[in-house]
């Protein structure tokens, strides 16, 4: 896999591209949800996991949208506990997208 394709680029409130790490893709009650980690510059920092509805247009374009039901972060979150190398992610880890 072409590291390219674990990377998205968002455009924040302010118009800068933000990269992020695709950490997870899943469906989970037919609602695509995607996420994401912070590709900071500065390791040290750890921004926490970022969790992002996908839903697509009657074109097919895709829009990411901070999720902001509490119970659906949590069960998206409690889905995605261990990554594909075995590292677990701690409910203090996530970071509600704004």
């Amino acid at each position: 896999m072409d590291a390219d394709e674990n990377v998205l680029v968002l455009t924040d409130d302010e118009g800068n591209d933000v990269p992020f790490e695709i950490l997870e893709d899943l469906t989970l009650d037919d609602t695509r949800y995607v996420l994401l980690a912070a590709m900071n510059e500065d390791e040290d920092e750890d921004d926490g996991i970022l969790i992002f509805r996908v839903e697509a247009d009657a074109e097919g374009n895709e829009s990411f949208l901070p999720e902001e039901d509490a119970h659906m972060l949590q069960r998206v979150l409690d889905t995605y506990i261990v990554d594909d190398e075995g590292n677990s992610y701690a409910e203090e880890d996530f970071v509600p997208a704004e």
